[in-house]
């Protein structure tokens, strides 16, 4: 009998129950809302490279084509592209049994350490595109989703890049649920040159791109999310570092876990201004032109909130 229910629990039909995913734009805050969490007793992080995001997990076992940028300070850097260089739309029709089956292995044994009374949490902006992929895998998941305003992550974006002189971003701006796409720079000039004229290329196309970035996947999490607005809550990353202790009650109680009393101390108020003297007049214009709408949206200017927000909590 206890074979038998090992192997509906652990074999073929092995379920991981209700895990719980960060998403959101990079640069928004996603790493420091997944460690803040992290801390609850009540779940197991993900530790896979880079910061946890677990790249070589979800393209192993979950045969996932994602893109990201790897830590720069760590050995398995390389070129600093983490994973493919593609970071592909993905839905349901993208999973199999296989899939299914080597994603819930994965986390039951090298996540849980076999240990089914916690619960996985990941941290992976690179999902934020391929939500149908994600509940075709975890059917009962729990969608954490952080936005920050696009000012300063756009600010973010900049200093990031500066940090890795080798890349280029390409943007595939005419999809419906794009992410970015990561390059090694040419070293030849002529190709360079080439780049550096594209619109669709950072740095070549300028720093717009991340404001275009900000607005489609803000807002293509929740038209992912229709049928399962449920499995959503949206929170904004201002509100968790002003608000920590009611947001995070409030998402704890959205995943379902026992109340805890999480240490607050390093959420600080004052790294909107981080990164911004990297800003130009003429980018902070921009911004304000063509994010005003999705701002409106996530209620960063005033405005009628938009039913492409159902998830999202205002403390």
């Amino acid at each position: 009998m206890k074979n038998h229910i090992k192997k509906f629990l652990f074999g073929k039909h092995l379920r991981i129950q209700r895990p719980i995913f960060v998403v959101g734009c990079g640069r928004s805050g996603t790493t420091l809302l997944f460690d803040t969490l992290s801390t609850h007793p009540g779940v197991a992080k993900t530790t896979g490279y880079p910061d946890g995001e677990d790249h070589e997990g979800w393209i192993e076992h979950g045969r996932c084509i994602m893109a990201g940028i790897g830590n720069v300070h760590h050995s398995k850097y390389g070129n600093g592209i983490n994973g493919h260089q593609q970071c592909l739309h993905m839905t349901q029709d993208d999973v199999n049994d296989e899939i299914i089956s080597s994603m819930h292995d994965h986390y039951y044994k090298n996540v849980l350490k076999k240990n089914l009374g916690l619960r996985v949490i990941n941290k992976q902006p690179h999902l934020s595109n391929k939500l149908g992929y994600l509940l075709g895998i975890f059917p009962d998941a729990k969608i954490v989703h952080i936005v920050r305003d696009c000012e300063p992550m756009v600010a973010s974006w900049l200093a990031v890049m500066d940090s890795h002189p080798s890349l280029v971003i390409y943007w595939p701006r005419e999809e419906d649920f794009p992410c970015l796409w990561l390059m090694s720079k040419p070293e030849d000039l002529v190709s360079q040159a080439r780049f550096d004229r594209h619109p669709s290329f950072f740095p070549g196309g300028g720093a717009e791109i991340f404001i275009d970035y900000w607005n489609k996947v803000n807002t293509g999490i929740s038209r992912q999310m229709v049928g399962h607005e449920s499995q959503l809550i949206t929170i904004r990353y201002e509100d968790l570092v002003s608000s920590p202790n009611k947001t995070l009650s409030q998402i704890v109680e959205y995943c379902e876990l026992p109340s805890f009393d999480f240490s607050i101390d390093h959420l600080k108020t004052d790294t909107a201004q981080k990164h911004t003297g990297r800003l130009t007049s003429e980018l902070r214009a921009a911004v304000a032109e063509k994010s005003h709408y999705v701002r409106q949206i996530f209620g960063y200017e005033p405005g009628h909130l938009s039913a492409l927000a159902p998830g999202l909590y205002l403390p």
